[in-house]
């Protein structure tokens, strides 16, 4: 994995955590970050999936996981409150 593709994947989670901030902001509501942290991991591992050579069943199964895993957390989370 080049580190470029490592700097996409920071990109990425910071742009989700800037927008989520904004939103929080305008909605004058923090609790709003809970819920989609696990979302910013998702963004990460997809831009790493994405950019994997080769793109194995390995990768498939991991970002299957990490899929299932950040939106039942987000989810989760978000219906709680």
């Amino acid at each position: 994995m080049s580190l470029s593709l490592y700097f996409l994947g920071l990109v990425s989670t910071m742009g989700l955590a800037t927008l989520t901030w904004v939103v929080s902001v305008l909605k004058r509501d923090v609790s709003i970050v809970d819920g989609v942290w696990a979302l910013m991991f998702l963004a990460a591992a997809t831009v790493y999936a994405t950019g994997a050579e080769p793109y194995t069943g390995r990768t498939t199964l991991i970002l299957t996981l990490v899929v299932l895993w950040a939106v039942r957390l987000s989810a989760h989370i978000i219906l709680e409150f």
